[in-house]
């Protein structure tokens, strides 16, 4: 698919227009889900998006890596998954 270019400008420079957008489909809601997304876990925890993609890639020193599930460039964490290593850190222990 070729972008529509448009030659309207006074000075001669192209414009290009996408024809068509993308559509994605919308999450469903959060409370039947088994799984969070990573501003959804960040708001569970209380800290940054950024903090928890630190804290998935274990970049925290003393804090054991929050335990995720990769779908191609997507990660996701699961509700009992993420509890279960707050109560971990919560009692200070490392894995």
């Amino acid at each position: 698919m070729e972008p529509h270019i448009a030659l309207e400008q006074p000075n001669g420079l192209a414009r290009t227009t996408c024809k068509k957008t993308r559509h994605r489909r919308p999450l469903p809601p959060q409370a039947p889900r088994d799984w969070l997304t990573p501003n959804e876990t960040a708001h569970a925890l209380g800290c940054s998006i950024a903090t928890v993609h630190r804290l998935r890639r274990g970049l925290i020193r003393g804090i054991a890596p929050l335990p995720c599930s990769q779908y191609g460039r997507k990660c996701v964490f699961r509700r009992a998954s993420v509890a279960r290593w707050q109560d971990h850190a919560e009692n200070g222990g490392l894995a």
